[in-house]
């Protein structure tokens, strides 16, 4: 490779970089498992399609054969049932060289200019990254096209300083990716090319989901796993049901009450379920809660508070204003009728209903405003449930 220019005399594989002068030899070895069927949990990515073919009699024997190229990449893609604007990332052969970069993105180009795309090409090639492993390049491409859709995210190129001005990436829409780059969606295609210096052209189309999206949540693993435990323990004391003790909510419990259930690796499989009540709220806190009250303030009663009359529902206070002269009312809360404990809207002279509350806290001035007719009635509720509150008011 060397005697034949192959190689680059930097070390480094400058593809598509005006300095391509070969390619840097890598070592690595790489392998796929395929498994035919809709195995979604064994499943990284989908080997949609491939196809090879031989470029015949070149210039040459290492000279890259443009529609030869083009030819294999329109048949993998009429094989995997897609149009070429389906792919997202196109995992190049591009090896550095200053012949054969421009000649297989002129391909790709040809391929791409048939339809209109709904975003940018993104191009990229590993070898910048791990070298050319020669006999084992197309299994690494192959490889990271894998990774490429199991992060939806483009791999970049290294050692893009000045493109080589033969290049057409720039008459289509496509781009050259220098970093790291997210797909549009959570789920996308990469297309690799390899080509043999023989003649021999090879593609494959791969597609898959984001990893973090296949994994699902924390909270959906946490459920999966206390569903795969054992049953709370009940321990039988006595002839009355209601006396025995188990790991399970106590029959007490209350909208509100909070339980923790601690998993943790070093539990066997056969660890059984518990329940804890977590400590914080008693029962003179949820009296409290019970008996407190909201009063009212704003520029209709020159800012004194006005003690709001229990609602149909718990949680919720409600009251009747007149809209003061000049049209505009203003108002905010008072829990327990406490000027230290201001319920008021995060922004000053909030005319949204859903717009962030603030409070109870000491300080506050912001206030609610409500644009009405002078003299009108504006009904105003507020309804607070474990600590989260909602404002309401419309003319009456």
């Amino acid at each position: 490779c060397s005697m034949s220019h192959m190689v680059s005399p930097e070390g480094r594989c400058f593809t598509f970089n005006s300095s391509a002068t070969g390619y840097l030899r890598g070592e690595g070895t790489s392998g796929q498992f395929l498994k035919f069927g809709p195995d979604e949990k064994e499943k990284d990515a989908i080997y949609r399609a491939s196809q090879c073919g031989q470029d015949g009699r070149s210039a040459s024997l290492t000279a890259p054969n443009g529609p030869a190229q083009e030819e294999v990449i329109a048949k993998a893609i009429k094989e995997a049932h897609m149009t070429p604007p389906e792919a997202n990332v196109w995992e190049c052969h591009g090896t550095g060289t200053s012949l054969g970069d421009p000649i297989e993105v002129g391909a790709i180009r040809k391929i791409m200019i048939k339809h209109e795309r709904p975003d940018p090409l993104m191009i990229t090639t590993n070898k910048t990254n791990i070298g050319h492993l020669e006999g084992g390049a197309a299994m690494a491409g192959m490889c990271v096209c894998v990774q490429t859709v199991l992060h939806t995210s483009c791999l970049p190129a290294l050692h893009l300083m000045q493109l080589n001005p033969h290049l057409e990436h720039t008459t289509f829409d496509a781009w050259l990716a220098s970093e790291a780059s997210p797909f549009p969606f959570e789920q996308g295609h990469c297309s690799v090319s390899s080509f043999g210096f023989g003649g021999t052209n090879g593609h494959a189309i791969y597609w898959g989901c984001n990893l973090a999206r296949q994994a699902g949540s924390v909270r959906e693993k946490i459920l999966r796993r206390m569903r795969r435990m054992a049953p709370p323990e009940v321990r039988p004391v006595g002839d009355n049901p209601g006396e025995w003790e188990s790991d399970l909510p106590d029959a007490g419990v209350r909208p509100g009450d909070r339980f923790v259930v601690r998993l943790s690796s070093d539990d066997p499989p056969d660890a059984p379920l518990r329940w804890e009540r977590q400590e914080g709220r008693g029962d003179a806190e949820e009296e409290d809660d019970e008996d407190a009250f909201f009063s009212i303030t704003g520029n209709f009663n020159g800012w004194e508070d006005d003690r709001m009359a229990p609602g149909d529902v718990p949680g919720q206070h409600v009251t009747t204003v007149t809209v003061p002269a000049g049209g505009l009312l203003e108002f905010r809360f008072l829990m327990d009728g406490d000027p230290e404990r201001i319920v008021c809207p995060e922004v000053p002279g909030c005319s949204r209903k859903c717009a962030r509350i603030l409070g109870p806290g000491a300080g506050l001035s912001n206030s609610w405003v409500a644009r009405e007719q002078e003299g009108s009635e504006i009904q105003v509720e507020v309804l607070c449930l474990e600590g989260k509150c909602s404002v309401l008011w419309f003319k009456v």
